[in-house]
């Protein structure tokens, strides 16, 4: 894993250390830990989704490192305590389901745990050694007192409700869990690349299903039920008919897109006129934060001169004109290899930092 250049130590309570760093390799931040305990994921093994991904990891002195991955824009959710809203703490418990699914446990979850990065909410500590008897049940009551205690959140009074049941539920890992008050977050299904989908023919395990039922009746039931309140008030029924309309406009509005997508599209138009192509950025070594692409040369006639930062990388962008083009691509003081493209041949582009350990001094 190689030395490490870091900044004072903050005060730490045992048995685990944590301190953040650079990696010579890449310049990068990483977030050290220094413990008693092995590691739970070595690093390259599949994370939870949502979580800081391990990086290094060796025994050093009876005592285990692992280094973490991090990102210097994001900011402690005890900061922006103001944006944590149900979507937020939907997110975190997707965390904990997808870890459970990968049977590994945290171990060591406070709201200093907890990260702002952009849009989405990160959980920093997943593959440290924590504490040997780590539950994924215990994590889940531990993230729960951490959002109640978390003041000036937006989080409504039924996602507290829950969060009050898992902050009070035991922390044995063959307790079990209470069940949500709430649809959203109870029958919400894990994101589609986190699990493969698997059609089973029958009711779940334990329910039991009389003859003519289905196990979809009690859902057609209440939903009937539901109907018929709505249609007892002329509010009601005035509902109804706009969400009718609103489900029909989003099929013809879904209907379109597919129809839109499956033209063939080799370029597309700009406001002024000329030709889009659009290419795949990409940037190298793998893990590295987004970097700005700026525009070192381009065709004549281009709205993008030399110069120009056109966004944030990897994505994909738009070109305007065909001929040669040439980019880098910046992340602090640091920048890649220049990299040519020709267009319209080329249609992916990859920048590659180098390693700053054999810069030339």
């Amino acid at each position: 894993m190689g030395p490490m250049s870091a900044g004072p130590r903050p005060p730490n309570a045992d048995p685990v250390a944590r301190e953040r760093a650079l990696d010579p390799r890449t310049g990068l931040p990483v977030v050290r830990y220094v413990g008693p305990y092995p590691p739970t994921l070595r690093p390259g093994a599949p994370a939870p989704v949502g979580a800081w991904r391990v990086l290094a990891s060796e025994s050093r002195d009876g005592r285990w490192v692992v280094e973490l991955e991090t990102a210097a824009s994001a900011r402690p959710l005890a900061e922006v305590a103001a944006s944590v809203d149900d979507g937020d703490v939907e997110e975190l418990l997707d965390v904990l389901e997808d870890a459970e699914r990968l049977g590994v446990a945290h171990g060591g979850l406070t709201i200093d745990r907890l990260w702002r990065h952009g849009a989405s909410v990160r959980v920093e500590g997943y593959g440290v050694g924590w504490a040997p008897e780590a539950s994924v049940d215990a994590d889940r009551a531990a993230i729960a007192r951490a959002l109640l205690d978390l003041p000036g959140t937006s989080i409504t009074a039924p996602i507290r409700t829950h969060l009050e049941e898992l902050a009070g539920s035991p922390a044995s890992g063959d307790a079990p869990r209470p069940a949500s008050p709430t649809p959203a977050l109870d029958a919400a299904p894990p994101a589609a690349p986190r699990v493969a989908a698997t059609f089973v023919k029958g009711p779940p395990p334990g329910a039991t299903v009389r003859p003519g039922d289905t196990p979809l009746a009690p859902l057609h039931e209440r939903a009937a039920r539901a109907v018929a309140r709505a249609q007892a008030s002329a509010e009601g029924r005035r509902r109804l008919a706009l969400g009718a309309t609103l489900v029909f406009a989003v099929v013809v509005l879904a209907s379109l897109s597919v129809a839109l997508q499956r033209r063939p599209q080799p370029a597309a138009a700009v406001a002024d006129g000329a030709v889009a192509y659009v290419v795949d950025v990409r940037i190298e070594p793998a893990g590295l934060p987004p970097a700005r692409l700026v525009v070192l040369e381009s065709p004549p006639g281009s709205r993008l001169v030399a110069g120009t930062v056109v966004g944030s990388v990897p994505r994909r962008v738009p070109l305007d004109r065909a001929g040669t083009w040439r980019f880098e691509a910046r992340f602090l003081d640091r920048r890649s290899e220049p990299a040519t493209l020709e267009l319209p041949g080329d249609r992916s582009l990859v920048l590659v930092f180098p390693d700053p350990t054999t810069a030339a001094p």
